[in-house]
């Protein structure tokens, strides 16, 4: 039997690590190419947007891209789980659909994911003088937006920032784009009448964040005066809107006062601190002013003695009446009498 030296078993030994080393060398490529990876692309192209796949998580980067790591690649669109986010203080998105890009290499793939974008947006309203009118004053308002849907706020939604749907994916020749969505004012509810025109006033999400809505309003001053001497007289105004909701105020000086931020519509108005208060119907299409009239006692007893006076009056007439047509027919009698008697 043939023996191999010491220095032969080394030199052997050697050679086989160069040969395993090289085999690595050669694997590593192959290895790198193999790795299996998706891309998802959002549109609009926007930063921050969180997904996973198969518990994978990634996040777009200001180009609205992310690439991650994926050993399956078959049905990532189902895969994928894109929740509704905010990713910013006022702007979340969330997934309307995805599109698979078949353009793709043996080891990678590609998803297209349409996001519907919302800013959270609130209102202001401003009267003719352009102060501040307060949201909490306002019963509701409502818009309809450019796919045909009514949105109506009420309550808090009218004095807290909502989130409005600013766009939404569409489809164009050369891609898919994030088409605004505009809102157009329908109706602004206060007291039972609309304080704007329909449809005049439009907004967009895009555009701003507050949409400030001029309302028309009106001023009523009311005046109390009595009903025989036109003296100004009266405590206490009441004034009941056209939703039937009813104030009482004193009157200020002058027995006179004005009633601000009146949305338009039919009033009806009273004056009390006499004996009757009548009510008097405005219809208010601008600032106004109306006297309301107030029955007094002094009144009442000067009436009172006008129509005891104007009764005794129609009483005598009648009874001179009654007497002179019965001297008449006594008379038309005698005559009568005479005639047949010759």
């Amino acid at each position: 039997m043939r023996r191999f030296g010491p220095r032969l078993v080394a030199t052997s030994g050697l050679a086989l690590l160069v040969l395993c080393g090289a085999a690595v060398i050669q694997a590593s490529p192959a290895q790198a190419v193999t790795t299996k990876t998706v891309t998802v692309q959002v549109v609009p192209h926007l930063g921050g947007v969180h997904f996973s796949i198969d518990g994978v998580a990634g996040v777009t980067d200001d180009n609205g891209q992310a690439t991650i790591e994926d050993p399956q690649l078959n049905n990532v669109g189902q895969r994928l789980v894109l929740p509704q986010q905010v990713i910013s203080p006022t702007v979340r998105v969330t997934m309307d659909r995805f599109n698979n890009n078949p353009d793709h290499g043996a080891f990678t793939r590609a998803l297209l994911v349409e996001l519907d974008v919302e800013h959270l947006v609130g209102v202001r309203f401003l009267t003719p003088k352009g102060e501040t009118f307060a949201g909490s004053k306002v019963t509701s308002a409502t818009f309809r937006d450019s796919l045909g849907r009514a949105i109506v706020w009420t309550g808090p939604q009218l004095i807290t920032p909502n989130w409005v749907m600013a766009t939404r994916p569409v489809r164009v020749s050369n891609g898919i784009k994030g088409s605004v969505i505009t809102y157009a004012l329908q109706s602004v509810m206060i007291k039972g009448s609309s304080v704007v025109n329909q449809g005049q006033q439009r907004f967009t999400a895009t555009d701003s964040l507050i949409w400030d809505i001029p309302v028309a309003l009106f001023s009523l001053t009311i005046t109390g005066n009595d009903l025989l001497s036109g003296k100004p007289i009266g405590k206490n105004f009441g004034l009941t809107y056209p939703d039937q909701s009813t104030i009482v105020r004193p009157l200020g000086p002058g027995h006179t006062t004005t009633v601000h931020n009146l949305p338009p519509g039919d009033y009806q108005v009273k004056v009390t601190g006499g004996l009757v208060a009548p009510k008097s119907t405005v219809h208010l299409s601008r600032s106004d002013s109306t006297t309301s009239v107030v029955i007094t006692k002094q009144d009442f007893i000067k009436l009172l003695a006008v129509a005891v006076f104007v009764l005794g009056v129609l009483v005598g007439i009648g009874f001179l009446g009654r007497r002179l047509r019965r001297k008449h027919v006594r008379a038309t009698a005698g005559n009568g009498a005479d005639a047949s008697a010759h």
